[in-house]
């Protein structure tokens, strides 16, 4: 299932050489792109060998660095093995890369033969791919969809052929339509494939190393660092199976503002949420800054001794997060594997942020230009409206680990902000904080899967924050119980409804005109212009759910389209997503933030799932600006090279980015406008504000360039995602597909293929651009009973398989005692 939310760049170096089989010497020229799998074997019967045992392949050298200008990282990896036997041997080459990152490089250097690896579109290299089938030549190639997902596709022949060779790196959509011809097999991730990393994707490549004979493996790939919660983050994961002679890290930051803050966090497991400045530092990372504050250097290279103390303390973080699956806190799996366990040091993590004293900052390199921009102002008011699932499913440790969250969440309400509790499950209802004055009901309402009331809903008015109407907040949410089925629709319409209906404030909280007393600078103008909805506060919709509509509508597509008609105007809605667990639709939860301006976040059903959910409500829990705009001088910007330049919102600790191409032959001293509605002061009287910084010329290579074509393409998946129509759809897909292919980016929308030298043929798999129905690889169209049923009742899905097309995937639930209750209270 498809979904974009992690925003650290991470990698995680895995190359299993101390596993790594056996495989017959052959044609020096081969190569073979398969999975990491401890059980899997070569495709080839194995000769027994009578020279004793065989010296597994050596990783001897592990190289990382990064690059990070003006946020903008280039990562490259290094990675150098050995074959010291008398044999040729297989090893595998994995990167578990973030999902917003984009590969915009890889070579293999196998025996002193470079095969380089290029971008191409992927239905011109599926052709290709359907030719070389058709004609019985032999390829291969992994397809990684999904951080759930890897899929292996070969041809008919035995043999291999180099000259077609393809790598399919992750992509946020799942396979579907499979070509008959191929072989396929689909599996859910492991549980111990979850503790490397969250929200990842994996690039795999099987090559076989020849008798005393070095491999080297050089990836590079590119992401642009985002601000978050006041600092931006780069993680690098490592997990190389083995004590490496020769590890190195290096992360080098150059920015054109001084360095304020620079913390390297003691390495972390990759399952936790981000590191804060209370957290231990990292004792061997070496720090060193330049003269000016505006660079720095942090190199990490830990010893063999110090490998192998990181290694056991990842054993044990991973052991407890077996436990806490056992124990029902996370995500069961049947083929739970602890090998990928073995060898993992951990998440190497740095943080940083900049200078602020300025409002904003704009660089022109090479005919194009950056705005950044984080101003410091008091906080909106916001009317925050939570929309909780409470269905079957949330039965056990969800609804423990949501009302321990919202317990937080509500306690960090700011001062002047309003909110509103709605439940939802077979029914909705908007809950009044007078409920926590009575007893709490001994006979909850029956539930009854699939009944949908008619009857009004009652819209209570949105209550104030104070401290007693905090814990009349926090006595209901204690008393949340799971039943019955999910209707997504209602309870989206019902929130809609409370912010249309809005606050109704008392006269003295009338909007105001009266210039602002407080001291501004010089480039911030204060309008005096009033409007409509000055007086009203920010409207939020929170909204969580695990599972699929299942009561009332459950067409998400019509779910979508009239929740954005409804959602318009002055007062617009942002609606954030939370998709708790494994079951939610990601790819209709994410879809639904997009059009209406938020995004989707994975909650991963964990021990840690409530500080999940406090780290996500920090995030937006300050917006300071509604209806940002930057407006360019049309004569001195391409207007339709201009990346997105309307934000409904921008929070405290975020920062809005954008970028555009010059007009030739123009100064470049151009002057922007930024419009936004804010307050001056504490007293939450909201202005009009206009600010008119200047640009400045950057000096020295500056990616702005490869900056503004990632985040141009970044933006225009984005916008293909959310488009209504196949028109509109390949409108955006095509002007990606131009700027990936141009700066060799891998996307959604191209391939990775590798070819031997002066070879010009590529391979690939049937279009990956499909959406499929779940997260665990398969194209088939649920049916209501049982599967919904079982969603909503919180049964585990403990497994799902199928190795041909033509067959549908076959699942077995264990269900938790919670669930045999709630069978019970339901059909009795």
């Amino acid at each position: 299932m498809a979904h974009w939310s992690w925003l650290a760049l991470t990698v995680s170096l895995c190359l299993w050489a101390a596993r790594a089989h056996p495989a017959p010497a052959g044609d020096d020229e081969t190569l073979v792109v398969t999975k990491i799998d401890a059980t899997e074997t070569t495709s080839e019967v194995q000769t027994p060998s009578t020279e004793g045992p065989t010296p597994p392949v050596k990783l001897t050298q592990m190289d990382v660095s990064s690059e990070v200008a003006l946020r903008y990282a280039h990562t490259a990896v290094v990675t150098r093995v050995r074959n010291p036997a008398r044999r040729a041997q297989e090893t595998t080459f994995h990167v578990l890369l973030p999902e917003t990152a984009f590969i915009s490089g890889f070579t293999m250097t196998l025996d002193g033969k470079s095969y380089k690896a290029y971008v191409k579109e992927k239905e011109e290299a599926s052709k290709i791919y359907n030719e070389a089938v058709s004609q019985g030549v032999g390829t291969a190639l992994v397809s990684a969809k999904s951080v759930h997902t890897l899929d292996i596709n070969f041809g008919p022949a035995v043999e291999f052929d180099p000259d077609l060779i393809c790598i399919s790196v992750p992509v946020p959509v799942l396979n579907s339509d499979l070509n008959p011809d191929l072989s396929f097999d689909s599996f859910p991730m492991k549980s111990s494939q979850r503790n490397s990393a969250r929200d990842s994707n994996h690039f795999t490549v099987s090559v076989n190393v020849e008798p005393n004979t070095e491999a080297i493996f050089n990836l590079t790939y590119e992401e642009l660092l985002e601000r978050r919660i006041g600092v931006y983050k780069q993680a690098i994961t490592l997990n190389p199976g083995v004590p490496v002679p020769q590890l190195t890290v290096r992360v080098h930051i150059k920015e054109t503002q001084p360095i304020t803050t620079l913390r390297v966090p003691e390495l972390r497991s990759g399952n936790e949420i981000d590191a804060n400045e209370n957290d231990a530092q990292n004792t061997n990372a070496v720090i060193v800054r330049s003269e000016n504050g505006r660079e720095a250097t942090v190199t990490f290279s830990p010893d063999l001794e110090e490998q192998r103390r990181l290694m056991a303390v990842y054993a044990e973080k991973a052991r407890e997060s077996r436990q806490n699956a056992r124990n029902g806190l996370g995500f069961i799996s049947v083929e739970h594997d602890h090998d990928q366990d073995v060898g993992a040091l951990g998440q190497f993590v740095v943080q940083y942020d900049v200078d602020r004293s300025v409002n904003g900052e704009i660089l022109v390199n090479n005919g194009y230009f950056v705005h950044f921009f984080a101003p410091n102002l008091p906080p909106l008011p916001k009317h925050v409206v939570f929309v909780l699932d409470t269905s079957g499913s949330m039965s056990g440790h969800k609804i423990d680990q949501l009302q321990e969250a919202m317990r937080s969440i509500l306690s960090d309400l700011n001062s002047g902000d309003y909110f509103n509790i709605v439940e939802f499950d077979s029914y909705i209802k908007v809950h009044d904080l007078a409920e926590a004055d009575t007893p709490e009901p001994t006979d909850h309402k029956r539930y009854y899967l699939g009944y949908d009331s008619d009857e009004a809903i009652d819209l209570k008015r949105p209550s104030p924050v104070t401290p007693l109407n905090i814990e009349k907040a926090k006595t209901i949410i204690g008393r949340l119980r799971a039943a019955g089925g999910t209707n997504i629709y209602k309870a989206l319409n019902i929130a809609i409804d409370l912010v249309n209906r809005g606050i109704n404030p008392p006269a003295d909280a009338s909007s105001t005109t009266e210039e602002a007393t407080s001291e501004l600078p010089t480039t911030v103008s204060v309008s005096t212009e009033t409007n409509e909805d000055s007086a009203r506060p920010e409207p939020i919709i929170i909204f969580l759910t695990d599972g699929d509509p299942t009561v009332g509508e459950t067409n998400t597509h019509r779910i979508i389209n009239h929740i954005s008609e409804k959602n318009v105007g002055d007062n617009k809605a942002t609606i954030f997503s939370l998709a708790f667990g494994e079951d939610a639709d990601r790819t209709f939860l994410r879809k639904m933030s997009l059009r209406n301006e938020g995004f989707m976040r994975h909650i991963y059903e964990a021990a840690d799932a409530a500080l999940q959910l406090r780290d996500f409500y920090r995030q937006v829990a300050s917006p300071l600006l509604s209806n940002v705009r930057f407006t360019y001088p049309p004569e001195q910007v391409k207007e339709d090279s201009l990346t997105k330049h309307k934000f409904r919102t921008y929070y405290l600790g975020s920062e809005a980015v954008v970028a555009g191409r010059l007009v030739p032959d123009q100064p470049i001293d151009f002057e922007p406008t930024i419009e936004g509605i804010g307050v001056v002061d504490d007293s939450k009287k909201r202005r009009t504000y206009r600010l008119k910084p200047k640009a400045s010329t950057g000096t020295g290579d500056l990616p702005l360039e490869r900056l503004w074509a990632y985040l141009t393409v970044k933006q225009l998946l984005d916008e293909r995602d959310a488009a209504d129509g196949e028109e509109a759809q390949n409108t955006f897909k095509q002007k990606a597909l131009s700027i990936a292919l141009r700066y060799e980016f891998v996307t959604p929308l191209t391939s990775l293929v590798v070819v031997k030298p002066n070879a010009t043929s590529a391979v690939d798999p049937e279009s990956v651009d499909k959406p499929a129905e779940n997260s665990f690889g398969s194209s088939y169209q649920r049916s209501l009973l049982p599967m919904k049923w079982m969603g909503d009742l919180g049964a585990t899905r403990m497994e799902t398989q199928f190795t041909s097309t033509s067959s549908a995937p076959s699942r077995t639930y264990r269900l938790k005692e919670t669930t045999k209750r709630s069978l019970a209270q339901m059909f009795a």
